[in-house]
This record gives structure tokens, sequence and C-alpha cells, in this order.
């Protein structure tokens, strides 16, 4: 089965995560990993059946197929393509 994971639960985030979620869960896949910078964040979305990754990133990198982002800026998404990449799953 594949994995998914989804980065950054704000405005928009957590609305995409809470449906994909839910649509994992009906087909009987494995549950979503989630992670947000305020992992307080997570709790709606754990609610409906995803699993916090209180790791980061990283974390979610080293155990998901397929990672889903949506951070709240620019930096955010530099700082989490930064932390993925600095895994070496994508050698330079």
């Amino acid at each position: 089965m594949t994995q998914v994971g989804f980065i950054g639960l704000g405005s928009m985030g957590a609305g995409m995560a809470s449906n994909l979620s839910k649509s994992i869960r009906a087909a009987d896949g494995l549950p979503l990993k989630v992670w947000n910078r305020t992992m307080e964040k997570c709790q709606p979305i754990v609610e409906l059946g995803a699993v916090p990754e209180p790791g980061g990133p990283t974390a979610l990198a080293k155990t998901c197929d397929i990672i889903f982002a949506m951070p709240f800026n620019d930096a955010a998404i530099r700082q989490v393509v930064d932390d993925i990449i600095d895994l070496t799953l994508f050698p330079i």
C-alpha cells in the first residue's frame, strides 16, 4: 500500500488534508500522516483517522511514498524541501 503524507495544515491545507484523510479511510488505505509546525493543528485531521508525525518533514519523507505540502509561505516551502533533500533522497 502507498503511504501518503501531508505537510502544512493552515486554512487551505487543513481542508485538503481532511478530504484526503476521509478518502483514504474510505478506501481502506493506510492512514494519512500529517505534520504542521504547530502540532495542535493536526488534531482535527487526527480525529478523522490521520496519524500525526511529530518528527517533521524529514521523518515524514522517510516513511511516505507521496507527500503533499501546503506550507504558509515561500520560506516555509524552502525549509521543507531543504529538510527533505538533506535526507539525500534526491542526490544532487
